[in-house]
């Protein structure tokens, strides 16, 4: 079994046994007592350089095992990479193994002003030997053949990633049992909850928007 809890944004802890694994810890409506769990992390992955997705202020310090593209890599020096991973790359971590998979970050006009375009953006798949769990990240939807038990994925749109059709067809795509929303605090964003989940009831999706603080049990 996993337990994932939930903090603002996109931002997991997955939790088997005595692994812990932090997933794109950010900057959105981030609050000083989330470290003290951040701390007993075994392991943080990030999927792509946004600071919503990497706040590196708060995690270049904690002395734990960072494992994320070049293209963060790069963009954050003050980071202590362990290892760069690429689309393809399967790590374990305990009883965890994780795949590195595709993922394709939207563009937003407004990225070509702030240089906020992402090139390299990935997404996760978590096995623990009786479920798939997969990570989205941020990414619209592209054709593939993966087969989950579980998705998290947004559904906010606003060209950057899945919108509710896209996460609902795009769930429904991989075959996913549930769906969970995640990468719905950036207020800068513009959208309609209340529309939101009335196409994934209309598309028949079984889903639930993740709220800070939440832990399901996978």
């Amino acid at each position: 079994m996993m337990k994932i809890k939930k903090f603002p944004q996109s931002c997991l802890m997955i939790t088997k046994g005595v692994t812990k694994l932090l997933i794109d810890p950010g900057n959105m409506k981030f609050e000083e007592r989330f470290l003290e769990e951040w701390k007993t992390a075994t392991a943080i992955l990030i999927s792509h350089r946004h600071g919503d997705h990497c706040y590196t202020d708060k995690i270049k310090d904690l002395g734990i095992p960072i494992y994320t593209t070049a293209e963060v890599a790069a963009n954050q020096l003050a980071l202590k990479v362990e290892r760069i991973i690429k689309e393809g790359d399967k790590l374990k971590f305990g009883k965890l193994e994780v795949e590195v998979v595709k993922a394709v970050h939207g563009f937003a006009p407004v990225m070509r002003e702030s240089k906020g375009e992402i090139f390299e953006c990935v997404g996760f798949m978590f096995r623990d030997g009786k479920s798939t769990m997969y990570f989205t990240s941020d990414t619209i939807a592209f054709n593939n053949n993966f087969e989950v038990d579980y998705i998290f994925a947004p559904a906010c749109g606003n060209c950057v990633a899945l919108d509710g059709v896209g996460a609902a067809l795009y769930a429904k795509m991989v075959k996913a049992k549930k769906l969970f929303v995640i990468h719905m605090d950036n207020t800068a964003h513009v959208f309609n909850i209340k529309e939101i989940k009335k196409v994934l009831k209309e598309k028949e999706v079984d889903f639930k928007i993740l709220e800070c603080g939440q832990q399901v049990k996978l």
